[in-house]
């Protein structure tokens, strides 16, 4: 289990203290690491939002902002059970990719795997793409995702190609006290086609921050349904965004259902 630290008097530096010593996946990709700063540059200009904030002055974030989330540990097991599938799945637990627990399988035309492996191993595919669906003002939370995400997912269809079967991805929260931010990028070639349902769990009790982010990169005339569904912690925070850029004629449906969380 994690420790949330209290906050300072200086709320921003105090996130940024508390995750200066991480050891970042990919820090060896120059695109990245740029991006990264210039999120860290943004985060201490804006801070996390408030009520001040037009888009946030309806949304309670005063226990959130009371105390400073540590980043969860990568290597954490989980207690809940998943069902059985015969779709391709891929398990995150606190925000890492649980090979263990995941299932893949060799589709032509599909890339469907997670952030750290991509980094590691096809980096070209994601640059000029990760962060393009983001304004340059991003608020504090998109800010705090881009400059410290670790893992996530990325799908990649090929141009013309459907994928008939439906992409399972599961985000499990089990780091009592602990923040994940993961980084989700989708890429929808011209005339591709594909359905991913996004579930994220977590057991009751459970006080964390989840600041997931979803990027949809969209070609001319794809098609994209994405569900996102959240059966997490009565006492969690989900902190969540989903950025589309959309080609012509594309078509991108985004379905959010959230049935727990503290706040969502």
């Amino acid at each position: 289990m994690s420790t949330p630290l209290k906050i300072s008097a200086d709320q921003n530096q105090s996130w940024l203290d508390q995750h200066a010593e991480l050891e970042l996946t990919g820090a060896n990709i120059g695109w990245l690491n740029q991006l990264r700063k210039d999120a860290l540059v943004q985060f201490e200009k804006v801070g996390l939002p408030g009520v001040r904030d037009e888009e946030w002055r309806y949304t309670n974030l005063r226990a959130l902002k009371s105390v400073v989330y540590p980043l969860a540990a990568s290597g954490a097991s989980t207690a809940i059970e998943l069902d059985a599938t015969d779709n391709p799945r891929l398990v995150f637990v606190d925000g890492y990719l649980d090979s263990t627990l995941s299932s893949n399988s060799d589709i032509d035309g599909l890339t469907f795997t997670s952030l750290s492996d991509t980094l590691a191993n096809n980096p070209d595919l994601l640059e000029g793409k990760f962060g393009s669906c983001l304004e340059s003002e991003q608020h504090g939370f998109t800010a705090l995702n881009t400059a410290y995400c670790q893992d996530g997912y990325v799908v990649n269809v090929a141009k013309g190609k459907a994928i008939e079967i439906i992409l399972e991805v599961v985000f499990v929260a089990s780091d009592k006290g602990a923040v994940s931010h993961a980084r989700n990028i989708i890429i929808m070639q011209a005339n591709s086609q594909v359905t991913i349902v996004e579930k994220h769990l977590g057991n009751d009790g459970q006080v964390y921050l989840n600041n997931n982010l979803t990027e949809i990169i969209a070609g001319d005339n794809a098609h994209i349904d994405h569900y996102k569904i959240q059966q997490e912690s009565d006492d969690g925070f989900h902190i969540g965004g989903v950025f589309i850029n959309q080609g012509a004629n594309s078509n991108v449906k985004n379905h959010n259902v959230a049935l727990s969380g503290l706040v969502t």
